[in-house]
């Protein structure tokens, strides 16, 4: 299948808008997801719009959410790393902001996540790329990727910073 295909932002990107995401804003849905449970099928889904993934730091830096269900249901998928990596992002989002009271709940809760940590490698809902891809991006990763055992070159310079 072409890579091109791989993606529809179309219905993501209506809840999004509907979460108040100013990337899709124009784009709103009638009514919004629940933000834990959104952002918890979003790092559930094998391949996302990198638009998408985009919005995802931005759901926990700037939305209230179920912590305790959200972790748990992380773990549970084995989507721990992936969370531990978006809130990391998140963290260093809240701090750009100069949102000193979001990057103290983000840091409690990543000191969380750093406990539940996998060393089994995954990626960042990009699990469809090739070999050659892969070995590319274990070299451009970031050093929080890394640490998260994610294959991704996604990193803080990949969102729009009028979003933040």
């Amino acid at each position: 299948m072409p890579k091109d295909l791989l993606y529809d932002s179309g219905p993501w990107a209506e809840e999004l808008g509907a979460l108040g995401y100013p990337g899709f804003a124009y784009m709103a849905a009638s009514v919004a997801p629940e933000p834990s449970r959104f952002l918890m099928k979003a790092l559930d889904a094998r391949n996302l719009d990198p638009r998408v993934k985009e919005s995802l730091p931005w759901i926990a830096a700037n939305l209230d959410l179920d912590w305790d269900w959200l972790l748990s249901t992380a773990t549970n998928h084995s989507h721990q790393n992936r969370l531990g990596f978006l809130v990391a992002l998140a963290f260093d989002v809240a701090k750009a902001k100069g949102d000193s009271n979001r990057a103290v709940v983000l840091k409690r809760h990543l000191a969380n996540l750093e406990v539940m940590r996998s060393d089994c490698q995954d990626t960042f809902c990009g699990e469809d790329m090739c070999e050659v891809e892969r070995k590319h991006v274990l070299r451009r990763r970031s050093k929080t990727a890394e640490h998260w055992n994610l294959v991704t070159d996604f990193s803080l310079a990949h969102l729009d910073q009028s979003f933040l």
